[in-house]
């Protein structure tokens, strides 16, 4: 069996790399051409860059011109980049369409290059937009020319038993790809109406309004490429963990449906019992989360479910009801342990779960319960958690990223992921509730500003694990300086919440110790989740399931400084 990296057509990946590679000379050599052209009269863009380097007059740069020159230059290095992995699966002949289509993105690509000594974007989105709709149809081709018993043999003479799930991922790859650049093709087509009128009324194109929409929706559809690229597809197969397919539901409570959106991962077998995570506002189907269950499947080696509920409308109390149609959803699978992982907002859900668990399926025995960056341990008043939630978010994040500069390329990749799929949550959300998603919202923050009674009733061990940073979850410093002085600092705040949990630890990264920290972090939460379910198993393999816990980890591990 071959390797996934290695392309199923040596020769045609190789000719087509060369043809691309010299086709993408095109736009860069026309880019060339203008940065030291001068012929309009005047200084080119080179002297005009070099006169405000040494003056330090940055007011002479053109502000659209250099906004120009970078996407010029991303657009360049993402096409290229894109042909680069994808060639490697083509298993199919190279018809004229394919010849055809790199071509079209040289002259596209040129097209935008040559706009750039203009002040107006029109142009400059006109032809964005077309090279948007030219790699739909590029990915659209690639898609239909695999879509055949031909390329599926191919595809089985290659990669033997993985085959299947190479090619399933493929085919999910391209029609993921198709949509995005459908979605962005069609914000860009607004960029060139609002634009056209823009680039008239000279006293509105001094403020770059047009400027700063087109750079938004260029670079959130490269964001979102990036995340979506085939290699996070094909993610699943190198960590050998199986599932991610979402599944939507309707499940009864009490006369009222609620929305369960569930994704599987991991062996297929509920033997052993299984791990429920239940995700925070608006991120349920976040790439990050999706990866967080990935790695933990595999590296606990169970079944794990992750349940997002849709909002209720016109309840109050929609947190609980969506609680109970997750417990539905449990006792409808019937697992005989189960571990609930709740991230923020879900570790309120996580609460109410297990109150109605042990009404509904005494059975049931519930492991362990893990609380990632959770909401509902402390009281804020509504603005303060809002404000809280947007600084975090926002300055807390960049800062994040800032002092990290070794890997910042790939944090604001992350980042910028996490937002766009809370945005696109937000965006379905409010298309299904229409004016009524304003008032739930503003319900579900006064849920989420309360200390949540629940926790009295969880008698299992409970683990909680937040950024020292984290003022969402915790609005007060837990951390009291390390070592035993920490420790009863945080017994004392937390007084009052788990009264019967058997034992109650907490884990402070301090890194990357924002409310985010799953979205960054998702493969090392996954390793640590994974190991405190695993320890808990043996335990009570041991010596019997009780209130009996397992020895502590040691003092490093507490300390909020080691433990990120």
């Amino acid at each position: 069996m071959h390797s996934i990296r290695e392309p199923l057509s040596p020769y045609g990946a190789g000719t087509y790399n060369s043809l691309i590679t010299v086709v993408q000379a095109v736009p860069l050599a026309a880019f060339l051409w203008v940065m030291v052209d001068n012929s309009r009269g005047g200084d080119s863009l080179v002297e005009t860059f070099s006169k405000a380097l040494s003056t330090l007059d940055w007011s002479i740069v053109p502000v659209n011109s250099l906004v120009k020159i970078v996407i010029s230059i991303l657009g360049i290095m993402t096409i290229w980049h894109a042909y680069a992995t994808n060639d490697q699966f083509h298993a199919y002949r190279q018809k004229f369409l394919d010849t055809a289509i790199p071509f079209l993105f040289g002259l596209f690509e040129t097209c935008v290059v040559l706009t750039i000594p203009s002040e107006r974007m029109a142009w400059t989105s006109f032809w964005l937009m077309m090279t948007m709709i030219l790699g739909m149809v590029a990915i659209w081709n690639m898609k239909f020319q695999t879509q055949n018993q031909r390329a599926l043999q191919v595809f089985e003479d290659h990669f033997e038993s993985d085959a299947v799930r190479v090619y399933e991922a493929v085919i999910e790859y391209c029609s993921a790809s198709i949509s995005i650049l459908w979605r962005y093709a069609k914000y860009m087509f607004i960029a060139v109406l609002v634009s056209l009128p823009i680039g008239i009324l000279q006293s509105v194109h001094r403020h770059y309004i047009d400027t700063i929409f087109i750079v938004v929706v260029y670079l959130c559809s490269i964001v979102e490429l990036k995340i979506n690229d085939i290699e996070s597809f094909l993610s699943c197969i190198d960590d050998d963990d199986d599932g991610g397919g979402a599944v939507l539901q309707t499940v009864d409570v009490d006369g009222k449906s609620v929305e369960v959106v569930s994704r599987s991962y991991g062996r297929d077998s509920l033997e052993g019992g299984a791990i429920f995570f239940l995700p925070g506002w608006s991120a349920g189907g976040a790439h990050s989360l999706v990866r967080f269950c990935g790695h933990l499947a595999s590296a606990a080696d169970t079944r794990v479910v992750s349940l997002e509920t849709k909002p209720v409308a016109g309840e109050k109390n929609s947190i609980l009801i969506e609680s109970m149609a997750a417990v539905n959803y449990i006792g409808g699978v019937k697992p005989c342990v189960v571990t609930l992982i709740g991230h923020s907002e879900g570790a309120i859900k996580v609460s109410h779960a297990i109150r109605c668990l042990k009404e509904r399926s005494p059975k049931t025995k519930i492991n362990a319960v893990i609380l990632i960056s959770p909401v509902g341990l402390f009281e804020h008043a509504p603005s303060a958690l809002i404000s809280r939630f947007l600084r975090d978010a926002t300055f807390g994040t960049l800062i994040l990223i800032l002092r990290n500069f070794q890997v910042v390329g790939d944090l604001a990749v992350r980042a910028s992921g996490a937002a766009l799929d809370v945005v696109a949550h937000v965006a379905s959300d409010v298309r299904r509730l229409r004016i009524g998603y304003v008032k739930s919202l503003l319900w579900r923050i006064g849920e989420l500003s309360k200390i949540d009674p629940a926790w009295g009733d969880v008698d299992c061990p409970v683990i909680l694990i937040a950024g020292r940073g984290d003022r969402v979850a915790f609005p007060v410093d837990m951390s009291g300086g390390g070592g035993r002085a920490a420790s009863v600092r945080r017994s004392t705040l937390l007084d009052g919440r788990f009264v019967k949990a058997s034992s109650v630890q907490i884990f402070m990264p301090f890194r990357y110790g924002v409310h985010g920290l799953i979205h960054f972090r998702a493969e090392q939460i996954a390793r640590v989740c994974a190991y405190l379910v695993r320890r808990r198993l043996r335990h009570d393999a041991r010596v019997g399931p009780g209130h009996l816990t397992p020895p502590p980890l040691p003092p490093e591990a507490d300390n909020p400084r080691t433990a990120s």
